[in-house]
């Protein structure tokens, strides 16, 4: 599992579940929302698991399209939360 917050550099040969998993997100990030940085990101056999919270249903809906225009991505199962928030209020998934 990758979480986008998190940058290790990993050496040596990656499996074709890790670089899934690490296309997923650099394609994430590349989308420059926020709340999309805190989700985490499985991938198994082309199958890739979004787990986390968003701010909203639009940025729920950007990070599943997002996800389903990788190459290799065959199936995605969607555990993303959406947080509501109150104007004027900051609230930390």
């Amino acid at each position: 599992m990758v979480s986008l917050s998190n940058s290790s550099t990993v050496v040596g040969k990656v499996s074709p579940d890790r670089d899934l998993e690490r296309r997923v997100v650099s394609y994430l990030l590349g989308r420059h929302v926020p709340s999309l940085r805190h989700l985490a990101v499985e991938a198994e056999n082309g199958t890739v698991t979004l787990r986390g919270s968003v701010r909203s249903f639009y940025e729920k809906q950007l990070c599943q399209h997002c996800c389903q225009r990788v190459a290799g991505v065959v199936r995605l199962i969607d555990d993303i939360v959406v947080v509501h928030t109150r104007p004027g209020v900051v609230a930390f998934a």
